[in-house]
C-alpha cells in the first residue's frame, strides 16, 4: 500500500515538472519572438528613418544646385551688361576725342590719342579693335526692347512644366512685334530652345508666336508655359532664360 502511494506522489511530481517545463518553454519562445520582432522592427525602422533623411538631403541640394545655377546667370548676364556699358562708355570717349581733334589734328593723331599705349590690335573683341581704328563718327547703339523675368510668379508645376511670367519694355511708341523665345540654361553657350505657349496677360496681343504691342504701350505682360516632351534635361535640374526674337517695330 506504501509503494502504491510513493508511486502516485513520483507522478504527480513528475506531472508538475512536465507542466512547468511546457510553460517555460512557451514563455521562452514567446521571448525569443518577441526579441525577434523588436530587433526587425528596430531596423525597419532605421531604415526609414536613413531613407527619409537621404531624401530630405537629395532635395536641399538639388534646391542649392537650382539657385547656385540661377545666381550664376543672373551674374553671367550682369557681367554681360558691364561690358556692354563699358564699351558704350569707350566708344563715347573715342567719338568726344576725335570731334575735338577732327578739324585740328590728323587722322593718324587722332589715333595715336585713342590708342592704348602698346600695339597688340590683333587680340581683344572685334568691337574694340574698331574703336581703336576709329575713322569717322559711327551711329548710337539701337535701342530694343527687354525682356524682365517675373521670378516670383515663375514656377514648375504638377505637369514638370516650366510657367513663367516676363514683362517686356520697349523703348519707343511704335507698333512693335516680337517672338519671346524660352530657353533652358547652359553653363556654356546660349542654352537649349524648348518649344512653349504663349499668351498675353497684360497690354499686349499674340500673332502665332509673335508678342503685339500697339502704339502707346510701352510695357506689356506675357506668360507661357513649356512643352515638357520638348526639354533637353529633367525640368527639376534645370533653370531658364527668355531671350526675344524678330523683333520688328513699325510707324
Amino acid at each position: 500500500m506504501k509503494g502504491r502511494m510513493n508511486f502516485n506522489k513520483l507522478i504527480q511530481i513528475w506531472g508538475i515538472i512536465f507542466l512547468i517545463g511546457i510553460g517555460g518553454s512557451i514563455v521562452a519562445i514567446d521571448i525569443i519572438d518577441s526579441y525577434r520582432d523588436f530587433h526587425f522592427r528596430a531596423d525597419q525602422m532605421r531604415a526609414d528613418y536613413t531613407a527619409r533623411q537621404k531624401q530630405i538631403i537629395k532635395h536641399e541640394v538639388e534646391r542649392v544646385v537650382d539657385m547656385i545655377r540661377y545666381e550664376k546667370s543672373q551674374s553671367e548676364r550682369i557681367a554681360k551688361s558691364e561690358i556692354k556699358a563699358r564699351i558704350y562708355e569707350a566708344y563715347a570717349i573715342a567719338q568726344n576725342i576725335y570731334q575735338k581733334n577732327k578739324n585740328a589734328k590728323s587722322k593718324e593723331e587722332i589715333q595715336k590719342l585713342i590708342r592704348p599705349k602698346y600695339d597688340k590690335l590683333d587680340e581683344g573683341p572685334e568691337v574694340l579693335k574698331r574703336l581703336l581704328r576709329i575713322s569717322g563718327a559711327a551711329p548710337e547703339p539701337e535701342a530694343k526692347p527687354k525682356v524682365y523675368l517675373d521670378t516670383s510668379r515663375s514656377y514648375i508645376n504638377e505637369d514638370n512644366a516650366w510657367v513663367v511670367r516676363g514683362t517686356i519694355r520697349v523703348p519707343e511708341d511704335r507698333l512693335w512685334k516680337m517672338e519671346p523665345t524660352l530657353k533652358f540654361a547652359a553653363e556654356t553657350g546660349s542654352g537649349k530652345t524648348v518649344d512653349w505657349e504663349i499668351k498675353p496677360i497684360l497690354n499686349c496681343t499674340v500673332d502665332h508666336k509673335l508678342i503685339v504691342i500697339e502704339p502707346g504701350i510701352r510695357e506689356a505682360v506675357f506668360e507661357g508655359m513649356s512643352i515638357v516632351d520638348t526639354h533637353p534635361a529633367p525640368t527639376r535640374d534645370s533653370t531658364v532664360k527668355v531671350i526675344l526674337r524678330n523683333v520688328s517695330k513699325t510707324d
